[in-house]
């Protein structure tokens, strides 16, 4: 399943350096989630935060990975399952032809 995760700063301290040398290393472990399709892209919102689309199996494996952020701790995280737009209309035409 795929999920929408959405952090915003709670006002915690992070904990995470903000020093040109560690900002490189996250941005190069976020490309490698990106390029093994761990997340499908990944945002930084305006006001803050950053929001990204995650894939898991099943609620242990969700769960696993929302924790794994660095900014977990230091986020209020919002979680909103979604899917294939496309696949959802086929999905509903395919019930509606069915009652």
């Amino acid at each position: 399943m795929k999920f929408l995760v959405i952090n915003k700063p709670n006002g915690a301290d992070h904990g995470l350096s903000r020093d040109a040398a560690n900002l490189r290393r996250y941005a190069a472990e976020l490309k490698k989630l990106i390029a093994s399709q761990e997340i499908q892209g990944a945002w930084v919102l305006q006001e803050g935060g950053h929001a990204y689309i995650l894939n898991a199996y099943d609620s242990e494996e969700l769960a696993i990975k929302l924790r794994s952020n660095p900014l977990y701790e230091a986020s209020d995280t919002q979680v909103v399952p979604v899917m294939d737009a496309v696949d959802f209309l086929e999905g509903y035409a395919t019930h509606a032809e069915s009652h």
